[in-house]
C-alpha cells in the first residue's frame, strides 16, 4: 500500500519551525496578558475614603472588588500592578506584529493544510482556558501528526465536513463559562453562523455546513451520572454519549501546534497517533458501521500507522494498553 502523505519540502519546514518558535512566545505573551485583564483604579467611597478598586468582567457583567483604603502597600499594589500589565500589553502588541508576519509567510509558502475553521475553533477554545478537557478526536488529529512529523497527508484521506470534541466528563464538575452561551458561544467567535441542529442536540453547524459534536465516554463508573455539558446552559448543545471513549480519555494525550490554510496557528490536543490507529481499526471492523466508511477508517488507521512507523519510531505499540474491542462492541 502507498504512503498517504508526503514530506513538506525544505523552505516549508524552515518556515514552519520559525512560526512555531514565534507561535510559544506569542502564547506565552497572551496567557501573560490575560492575568492583566483586571483595571485596577483609585476610587472615593460615600464617605470620601479613597480605595484602590480593581475591575473586572465576565459574560458582559462588572464586577467591583475593593483592596483596601489609601496607602503605602495599596499604593505598592497599584504600582506594581499597572507596570506589570503595562508590560505585558506592550510584550504582546510587538509579537502581534510578529505573529501577523509570521502568518503572511506561512500563507504564501502554503505551510498549513488544517482547514480554517478548524484553527479558528482551536483558538476560541485555547483562549478560553478549557481547551485541555476538549479533544479533538477523529480525522481533523491527523493535521496534528503530520505537523509533528513535518509531512502532509494525502487530502483525500484528511477531506472532512466536522470536528469532534471529547469531552472529558469524568471529574463530573461543569465549568465556568468564559461565554454566555456556553461552548456554542464560544463557536460562534470562530464563526458566527454556527447554530445548534434542531434534530440533534449534541451538533452544531455553521452556514456551510461544517458540524461540530460534543461526545462524551458511555462507560465507566460515574458515566450514568456525569452532566451532558461542560457548563449548564439549557441553550447549548449536548454531549452524545459514545462507546470506548473511557479508553480514548484514557491513552496518552498528544499536543501540537498546527498550521491552517490561512497561515493561522494553534494549538491541537488530541490523543496519541497510536491511541487513533487502534481505535480507527475497531471502527473499520463494526458490523454496523457504514462501508464506506469504514473502510476510510482503515485507509486512515494505516496511513498513520505509517508515520508512526516511519517518523516516530520511539512510539512503540506495545506500549499501548489493549484496546477494549469485546466489551463495548
Amino acid at each position: 500500500m502507498p504512503l498517504e502523505y508526503r514530506p513538506l519540502d525544505d523552505d516549508s519546514v524552515r518556515a514552519y519551525t520559525d512560526a512555531l518558535q514565534l507561535y510559544d512566545a506569542y502564547s506565552e505573551a497572551r496567557a501573560e496578558r490575560k492575568k492583566y485583564e483586571r483595571r485596577m483604579h483609585w476610587q472615593n467611597n460615600a464617605g470620601g475614603y479613597k480605595y484602590l478598586v480593581a475591575t473586572s468582567s465576565l459574560n458582559g457583567r462588572r464586577t467591583n472588588k475593593s483592596l483596601g483604603p489609601d496607602s503605602d502597600d495599596t499604593r505598592k499594589i497599584y504600582a506594581t500592578y499597572t507596570e506589570a500589565q503595562a508590560n505585558a500589553i506592550s510584550r504582546l502588541k510587538a509579537l502581534e506584529a510578529q505573529y501577523e508576519r509570521v502568518t503572511r509567510i506561512n500563507r504564501a509558502i502554503g505551510v498549513g493544510s488544517a482547514p480554517s475553521i478548524v484553527v479558528d475553533i482551536l483558538r476560541e477554545l485555547e483562549d478560553s482556558g478549557i481547551y485541555k478537557k476538549l479533544i479533538i478526536i477523529g480525522t481533523n488529529a491527523m493535521y496534528a501528526y503530520g505537523a509533528a512529523a513535518k509531512v502532509r497527508f494525502d487530502t483525500t484521506v484528511t477531506a472532512t465536513q466536522d470536528l469532534d470534541l471529547l469531552w472529558d466528563s469524568r471529574a463530573r464538575i461543569q465549568l465556568v463559562s468564559p461565554d454566555p452561551e456556553g461552548l456554542l458561544g464560544l463557536l460562534k467567535r470562530a464563526d458566527p453562523t454556527f447554530r445548534k441542529l434542531a434534530s440533534q442536540g449534541y451538533t452544531v453547524a455553521n452556514a456551510r455546513g461544517y458540524q461540530v459534536d460534543l461526545i462524551k465516554r458511555n462507560e465507566g463508573f460515574n458515566a450514568e451520572i456525569e452532566p451532558y455539558q461542560p457548563w449548564k446552559n439549557e441553550q447549548d448543545f449536548w454531549a452524545v454519549k459514545t462507546n470506548n471513549m473511557d479508553w480514548l480519555l484514557s491513552a496518552p494525550r498528544f499536543s501540537q501546534v498546527i498550521v491552517g490554510v490561512s497561515g493561522k496557528m494553534a494549538t491541537m490536543h488530541t490523543v496519541d497517533p497510536r491511541a487513533f490507529v487502534l481505535f480507527k481499526l475497531w471502527l473499520s471492523e463494526q458490523s454496523n458501521r457504514d462501508p464506506g466508511k469504514a473502510r476510510r477508517d482503515l485507509r486512515q488507521a494505516h496511513a498513520v500507522k505509517d508515520l508512526v512507523e516511519e517518523w516516530m519510531p520511539h512510539r512503540s505499540f506495545s506500549e499501548l494498553a489493549p484496546f477494549p474491542r469485546s466489551e463495548y462492541s
